[in-house]
């Protein structure tokens, strides 16, 4: 390997390494999929695009385990994507009573969304017994074992001080120089 891309490949590592370390340590990050649209789930219902337009509001939406329990957590940003899902990214406080839950997460045991709101206006399609959501009020995001919409997933995310870390590379091997430059 030649010195070039071996000192890429270090670097890198190092980032990878870094990026760990840096996440907040009173914070467990998530993100994923809370609704895909457009698609029955198993209880033979349909939210379409658009039916959260209305009501999306951080302060109302609760964060809870399995539709019961309300998680010390936040959701900091949920919003429609054009790619037919309701996005969303938040935290669970790093607490004694969220110890077992942040577990679970790390195992993979816990990996669903699901959403809890109001219906504001649904069709009932008989002839295939599915219920069409149009406008929904949104009131909390669930994390649940299993999701009745099979999409609705989410992951574990690093939250990254990207000028952090790499003011901790340039200290430590003298780099100097645009970040960007190091990495081409």
């Amino acid at each position: 390997m030649s010195r070039k891309y071996y000192t890429r490949f270090i670097a890198l590592q190092y980032f990878i390494k870094k990026s760990l370390e840096y996440e907040n340590e009173d914070r467990f990050y998530i993100n994923g999929c809370a609704s895909v649209f457009n698609v029955v789930d198993q209880h033979n219902e349909c939210v379409l695009q658009g039916a959260f337009l209305n009501s999306i509001d951080l302060d109302e939406i609760k964060m809870k385990y399995e539709h019961d329990l309300e998680i010390d957590g936040k959701w900091e940003v949920i919003r429609e994507k054009s790619n037919n899902q309701l996005w969303v990214e938040g935290y669970i406080t790093k607490c004694k009573q969220n110890k077992e839950l942040i577990n679970k997460i790390e195992k993979g045991e816990i990996k669903g969304l699901s959403i809890g709101c109001y219906v504001k206006k649904s069709y009932l399609d008989i002839e295939n017994n599915i219920r069409y959501f149009f406008e929904l009020t949104l009131n909390e995001i669930s994390l649940v074992e299993k999701p009745a919409n099979l999409w609705a997933n989410f992951m574990p995310k690093i939250k990254l001080d990207i000028g952090a870390i790499m003011m901790q590379k340039n200290k430590k091997t003298n780099i100097k120089g645009n970040i960007y430059d190091k990495f081409k």
